[in-house]
């Protein structure tokens, strides 16, 4: 049985039209954004100016005003707003298609408690007005440090640190800026409450708790001019457990060449040569064409016989090229051997880093100790560039009774600088067709034989010298802390 299917045809216009209804609403939401208002209040109701109102996952964030009120146009109705504030914990707020959503901050006492050493004593972070930052140590044992400047590095807002890529790894520190034209501009160092006039690199980033920096000068006013610059508090660790701890770190890492400035390759060489004689040498680069350019690629026209002619040469063409663009007679030896040097292979490495800190701690009755031993070497990025440093530290706090404690904190570290790195400048000075060494299998003092050039020997100071650079530091401090009446100790 046959039956006939009747088909209707939709006009292309109307089906356009159909589909663009049908996408408006779609439209108009994806494209409209979606203004919220609305006020942050204190846990007082009071407002707070200034407080961050931000789209999540966006850079889109504005501000509150003095009232603590605010207006943000969002994406769409269902982001999440995140409100911040110095010393509240953040929130994050569902807009859910509401365009009025206040905010009352809640204090956050886990760091508003936290007690901040300033000069003149600790207080807490709540009671603080001055300008002053704190690093917990503890919260950056994930992290690979190096030094003291690697802890505080991108850690704290305000404060400078350079980056050295040597293998000591301290670096210049600026918390106030260069603030004198004559005078230092570094801050001061107190590790435990007492000034600290050795090295940086003598501490031990493992032996450190906690560390404190003033920025203001109210703050550091009792160490008098020596805190103009700012003043770092150090506050090295305690025991903290009945039991004794036995903490081990250590870690492995590798240096490489920063600036990656290679120089020419051997064949370069040549032609940079050919090209510095041309542009030194222009009218006889016009009157003898092809004068400072390879025998075997002549320019046009230009036979061999013309070309040996232009300074009366004869023999090997080579030879005669490489005289022409100042090649001394090493240089041709090698380059007719084909044996070169790649100075910067030679000169510059892969430096190995390793540190290890072993410490023991603990608490028994009332004595409070904490003892660590630790090693570490870091090779440079240049042969024989080394930093090698051995340091320990001994904190004992002993209660005697309700009103005595004495304790005693001690340092000792050795460090040893008498290495000598090869030197990087005769990676460009020196030339890849030189020789190390001369025919007798002595070292030459210059791989061309042209020191007057400035090309010398780049391992020469580590074979005609011997650098002794030990220092040995100890610090210490023993002390007794009475408790008197009326809070006073």
């Amino acid at each position: 049985m046959n039956s006939l299917m009747k088909t209707t045809r939709i006009p292309k216009s109307l089906l356009f039209l159909l589909t663009l209804i049908f996408m408006m609403p779609l439209m108009g939401f994806a494209q409209d954004g979606f203004t919220v208002t609305g006020t942050v209040t204190d846990e007082f109701d009071a407002p707070l100016p200034g407080a961050s109102v931000v789209e999540q996952g966006t850079s889109n964030g504005v501000s509150t005003d003095f009232d603590g009120n605010y207006s943000i146009e969002v994406s769409n109705q269902n982001v999440v707003l995140v409100i911040s504030y110095i010393g509240y914990a953040e929130q994050q707020i569902p807009v859910a298609g509401n365009s009025v959503i206040d905010a009352s901050m809640v204090p956050s006492a886990s760091t508003l408690d936290e007690v901040v050493l300033v000069g003149y004593g600790a207080v807490k972070k709540k009671d603080l007005t001055g300008a002053i930052s704190q690093v917990d140590a503890a919260e950056l044992s994930d992290q690979s440090t190096n030094s003291v400047t690697d802890v505080l590095r991108g850690n704290v807002a305000g404060v400078n640190i350079g980056l050295s890529a040597d293998p000591k790894g301290t670096s210049q520190i600026r918390i106030r800026g260069n603030n004198s034209l004559t005078a230092g501009s570094s801050p001061l160092i107190v590790v435990d409450g007492m000034i600290f006039n050795g090295d940086l690199s003598d501490i031990a980033p493992s032996d450190i708790d906690k560390l404190d920096i003033m920025k203001d000068a109210s703050s550091a006013a009792v160490y008098g001019a020596r805190g103009a610059s700012g003043v770092i508090l150090i506050t090295t660790k305690r025991g903290t457990s009945d039991k004794p701890t036995i903490t081990i770190n250590t870690s492995v890492g590798f240096a490489t060449d920063p600036y990656k400035e290679l120089p020419y390759s051997a064949d370069g060489y040549v032609n940079w040569r050919s090209d510095v004689f041309k542009s030194i040498n222009p009218q006889n680069t016009i009157d003898n064409p092809g004068r400072y350019d390879n025998p075997e690629n002549l320019p046009s026209g230009v036979t061999l016989e013309q070309w040996l002619a232009y300074d009366g040469s004869a023999g090997d063409p080579t030879r005669a090229w490489l005289n022409r663009i100042g090649f001394q007679d090493v240089e041709i030896g090698n380059y007719l051997a084909g044996q070169s040097i790649d100075w910067y292979d030679r000169i510059v490495r892969t430096g190995l880093r390793n540190d290890l800190n072993t410490s023991i701690s603990g608490r028994n009755g009332g004595l409070n100790y904490y003892w660590s031993i630790g090693r570490t070497s870091n090779e440079g990025i240049y042969e024989g560039e080394k930093f090698e440093a051995l340091r320990s530290r001994l904190n004992l706090d002993a209660k005697i009774n309700d009103w005595l404690t004495v304790g005693m904190n001690t340092q000792f570290a050795k460090r040893d600088e008498g290495f000598i790195p090869a030197d990087r400048g005769q990676i460009y000075t020196s030339s890849p067709w030189g020789s190390f060494y001369d025919d007798e299998g002595n070292v030459r003092l210059s791989p061309q034989d042209d020191s007057g050039a400035g090309a010398t020997n780049a391992f020469i100071d580590q074979m005609f010298n011997d650098r002794v650079d030990l220092d040995h530091t100890f610090n210490g401090r023993v002390y007794a802390k009475v408790q008197l009446p009326l809070g006073f100790s």
